[in-house]
């Protein structure tokens, strides 16, 4: 696919082709939104057309955007324009944005001057100039196959040294299952299979579960249904994409979830409970981003945005008059995991601010102060269903509870521990409560499976070799 100068890729306007190769076309072009030249890269027809190439590179670039450090390019941009991939990176200071290049995992910079990373399952170096950022010469490839797993999980999975030396492992599986406790950490109950579940959210009544579960042998995520009574479980969405932080709607009629079937940046979607493949369209815009609670007035819905500049901010949508989206919650810091209280009057959420993720609560409409309620770190909050109690996890994986005792001014006592809990991941929400707060449904591990680590000693003595 040659693209013509002048034409337009999304946004870009083309003015001429810098190369070619067998990993795609790369075009000199214009930023028609912020007025500033970037290079453009565009995947050929056989990696844009697999949905499992184009998944994994999406999947990269959300966990890139959210990077920053000196020794990393920052990600601005990533999409499709129709079955075209594109990527552009930038320089964190200057922010200009040049091509960095395609490959099977995010690059890591390592002396004296070599970008390392996957291209397929092999890892390559490719003579790097920083403070250009650009690269020079041909990918040379080091004899060494990577893991499948350590070719899809980036910087997680391959890091470098100063002094040569190189180390990498596969990205660690899990397996988990919701499973009932009680206030005491008795188990009481087991729901579906062991498989890879995220995000479970209860409906209002809590007679029914909403939850993201990978695909067998994948890492693509769909929405499903589970039947707590008849403990049956329904696939709601089909899309080959991710799909992935289901929500209910106050009437439990509806689902906002994200999707990154049109690109990295995850929209917004909506659907009916009663009717798989229903989902239309909320929100679309250039940012990652993912739903987190609907207000009980049926009438706002909060969602995440992440940025380079800014992580995570909360943002609101009016789901009346002309749904423009406007910000709740935006500073250089990360705020996450916004759940309203049960008469929609607060927020409770998560905030890095003071230098460790704790857990606020904030008033919704009216101007006022912010609460912290956590003590010692906690994130993923959740209330009970008569807004007299709110939970949230520990650092430690503690499940905590504190009593909601005042409120005008807001007012909780003393958090105390409930029972230690073993989930996926703390930063994203894997439990939920019954309506009663006797009950919690908690996405528990199953299984976890770390890969041993590889060492490689003077990596550049490979370069030497005739």
């Amino acid at each position: 696919m040659t693209l013509a100068t002048g034409s337009k890729l999304g946004p870009y306007e083309i003015l001429g082709q810098i190369g070619a190769g067998g990993m795609g076309e790369v075009y000199k072009a214009r930023d028609t939104r912020l007025e500033r030249m970037v290079a453009v890269k565009v995947l050929p027809p056989h990696l844009s057309a697999s949905p499992e190439s184009r998944q994994r590179f999406e999947r990269e670039a959300k966990t890139i955007s959210q990077l920053s450090h000196p020794h990393i390019c920052a990600l601005y941009d990533v999409g499709r324009e129709g079955e075209t991939g594109e990527i552009c990176v930038g320089d964190l200071g200057s922010r200009d944005v040049k091509h960095i290049g395609q490959s099977s995992s995010l690059a890591v910079y390592a002396s004296p001057g070599y970008l390392l990373f996957a291209r397929g399952s092999a890892l390559v170096a490719q003579p790097f100039e920083a403070g250009r950022l650009e690269v020079r010469g041909e990918a040379v490839p080091l004899g060494v196959d990577l893991p499948s797993n350590s070719a899809t999980s980036g910087l997680r999975a391959l890091s470098a040294s100063l002094d040569g030396t190189l180390c990498w492992h596969s990205q660690a599986s899990a397996t988990s299952q919701p499973v009932w406790f009680d206030r005491q950490g008795h188990e009481i109950g087991r729901l579906a299979e062991a498989a890879t579940w995220y995000y479970p959210r209860l409906s209002p009544d809590g007679q029914q579960l909403a939850i993201a579960r990978a695909v067998a042998d994948t890492t693509v995520e769909d929405i499903w249904m589970i039947d707590l009574a008849r403990n049956v479980t329904t696939r709601m969405t089909l899309d080959p994409a991710d799909e992935a932080m289901p929500i209910w709607s106050p009437d439990q009629t509806r689902l906002v979830f994200n999707s990154s079937r049109k690109g990295a940046a995850a929209d917004l979607y909506v659907m009916r409970a009663d009717q798989p493949g229903s989902e239309e369209l909320l929100l679309a815009s250039e940012a990652p981003k993912g739903p987190d609670s609907w207000s009980p007035d049926g009438r706002s819905l909060t969602f995440e945005v992440s940025s380079p500049q800014s992580r995570q901010d909360l943002w609101l949508l009016p789901l009346e008059g002309d749904r423009k989206p406007v910000p709740f919650l935006v500073t250089p810091f990360s705020e996450l995991n916004a759940r309203f209280s049960p008469d929609g009057r607060w927020v409770a959420y998560t905030s890095d601010v003071s230098g460790a993720h704790e857990m606020y609560v904030q008033l919704f409409h009216e101007s006022g102060g912010t609460w912290r309620v956590s003590t010692r770190g906690g994130q993923t909050p959740t209330w009970r269903g008569d807004g007299r109690e709110i939970y949230y996890l520990a650092p430690d994986g503690m499940l905590m509870a504190a009593p909601v005792t005042g409120a005008a001014p807001f007012q909780t006592g003393t958090p105390t521990p409930l029972f230690k809990v073993a989930v996926p991941y703390t930063t994203d929400p894997q439990y939920d409560v019954s309506p009663d707060g006797r009950r919690f449904l908690v996405n528990q591990l199953i299984s976890s499976k770390e890969e041993p680590i590889t060492v490689l000693l003077n990596w550049a003595a490979v370069l030497k070799k005739p």
